[in-house]
């Protein structure tokens, strides 16, 4: 497995390794301490016929307390904009229950949030369009 650094060094090289990589705490942390604040969220939306599990598209999951949850989601407001013409958000927020005993969790939550492209508008082709005369009173 290749390390993060390994991945890092290598990201801009066209490379058909299909190793996989993980990062250690402090390479993570490192990483994580140097990234330019407030970057735009630019997520890649997940194609409009797709089906199944979304796992591994770009989104978001928090999960945690509602306040927890709430706060992060805080920092995430210009991901609302994805909402357009051309995307569509899909998203959850639910309270998390127990695996064994499927009660509700006290304080527990969930939420995801993916982009998903929207269909194309189909185009209706009637044979006989009926069109208003303007000009009939």
């Amino acid at each position: 497995m290749k390390t993060f650094e390994e991945y890092m060094r290598n990201l801009n090289e066209s490379s058909s390794s299909q190793e996989l990589w993980s990062a250690n705490k402090g390479e993570i942390m490192n990483w994580w301490s140097r990234l330019k604040p407030n970057q735009p969220i630019m997520p890649n939306p997940i194609p409009h016929d797709k089906e199944g599990s979304t796992y591994g598209f770009d989104g978001i999951r928090v999960t945690g307390s509602k306040q927890f949850v709430t706060s992060v989601l805080s920092r995430f407001k210009d991901f609302v904009y994805q909402e357009n013409p051309h995307t569509s958000l899909k998203v959850v927020f639910r309270q998390i229950e127990d695996k064994y005993t499927h009660t509700p969790e006290n304080n527990s939550f969930v939420f995801y949030a993916n982009v998903a492209k929207k269909a194309p508008k189909k185009v209706s082709k009637s044979k006989n369009p009926q069109v208003k005369n303007p000009f009939k009173i």
